[in-house]
């Protein structure tokens, strides 16, 4: 298992994990802001109030749901959703969130003709599916000219990750997405394949 292992913040009573959505364009034009949002509304009342936060000339959208579940043990399981939005790999942006992730949800954009922005930042994401990180790829669709799902997945260099299609107008199909990140990252969890970050209610933000 290589050094990229998922964290978890951990209470006796609470879990919390961090699911970073990860896209290559910035957070005006963003998949992940769009899914983002659309999960939020989804959530409703078990949501906290997303929080935008500026960092580095961009933005990064996060907040919290509490799942209905708890986990093996009986912990509140609590997750912290939040984009790592930008064309630039090397920034706050998107190393803070990447760096204390439980779980990773790559939205490359499926349109034709950006493919291109998918592959730079692919190869950046390839590690994380070689260590069995906690990780799925979702296409929005919104009804362009796009790429098929296998087809995009391949080209990206992505074969074996957990591949799921959405619509990005209602968000519909997001859900599975992060429900898979989330049970392959309580699985790590409980065999001891996480890094502990502590006895914290939550992350710190990025100054």
């Amino acid at each position: 298992m290589s050094e990229l292992r998922p964290h978890a913040w951990i209470r006796p009573d609470s879990l919390r994990l961090q699911i970073a959505f990860l896209s290559s364009s910035d957070s005006k034009r963003c998949p992940t802001h769009d899914a983002l949002v659309k999960l939020h509304q989804e959530a409703g009342r078990d949501a906290t109030e997303a929080s935008s936060i500026a960092a580095e000339g961009d933005r990064l959208l996060l907040f919290g749901w509490r799942r209905a579940d708890p986990d093996r043990d009986g912990r509140a399981v609590h997750l912290t959703l939040i984009g790592a939005p930008g064309p630039t790999w090397h920034q706050s942006t998107r190393l803070w969130p990447l760096a204390q992730a439980a779980g990773l949800v790559f939205v490359p954009s499926p349109q034709k003709g950006y493919e291109g922005y998918g592959q730079d930042q692919a190869q950046h994401v390839r590690p994380y599916l070689e260590a069995g990180f906690p990780l799925a790829v979702a296409y929005l669709r919104s009804g362009r000219p796009e790429w098929e799902a296998e087809e995009l997945t391949e080209l990206l260099g992505l074969q074996g990750a957990a591949v799921f299609t959405a619509r990005r107008d209602t968000g519909a199909g997001l859900r599975a997405a992060l429900d898979h990140v989330v049970t392959d990252a309580l699985k790590a969890f409980n065999e001891g394949r996480v890094q502990h970050a502590g006895l914290v209610d939550v992350p710190a933000l990025p100054s």
